[in-house]
């Protein structure tokens, strides 16, 4: 595509872009690699009765070539830059809610499982599950998110020389965030 040819121009111009060019061309090959997905998915007849779902873990560190502006924070601490993370979904039952749209509602990690269980038509049976359902949130936008609360970050690990270490819960920074 153009934009892809652009993309590609720009990073091998030999500007300075120290690990965001190797960032960039991570994240060119990703989605490549994802249109291939969809393209076989396609071809099989089976894109439509599929959810594509892309989310992040966690905010960009920037040492590696991550960018997280506007948002304040990076990776392992509890501003919106370090928790606030892009998200893709598609699917043929989105046209309730119209492509492009921005989902308002709060959603952490953990209600992916039980909501991709639900976009199948099943419920999740499992004990102890933390996430919840958010999937009449997200492919009906006549219906209220579930949630106007989220423990956003509770750390009680830091970064150590060699690995991550343990740090007393008396030093733990945390969050909550409420409503939007």
């Amino acid at each position: 595509s153009p934009q892809e040819q652009m993309l590609l121009d720009l990073v091998d111009s030999g500007l300075n872009w120290g690990k965001r060019r190797v960032f960039a061309k991570m994240v060119m090959n990703l989605d490549n690699n994802v249109r291939k997905v969809v393209d076989a998915l396609a071809s099989a007849k089976l894109l439509q009765d599929t959810v594509v779902a892309f989310a992040s873990d966690n905010g960009g560190c920037p040492k590696d070539g991550g960018s997280n502006w506007p948002l304040r924070g990076t990776k392992f601490s509890q501003y919106e830059g370090g928790v606030r993370v892009p998200a893709f979904l598609w699917s043929s039952t989105l046209q309730k809610r119209g492509a492009g749209t921005r989902f308002a509602g709060l959603f952490h990690v953990t209600y992916w499982f039980p909501t991709l269980v639900a976009s199948a038509g099943l419920s999740a049976k499992i004990d102890k599950v933390d996430g919840v359902n958010q999937y009449d949130a997200l492919f009906d936008e006549d219906v209220d998110h579930p949630r106007d609360e989220v423990l956003i970050h509770l750390n009680k690990w830091a970064q150590g020389e060699d690995a991550a270490a343990v740090v007393p819960f008396a030093s733990t920074p945390a969050a909550l965030r409420w409503k939007d």
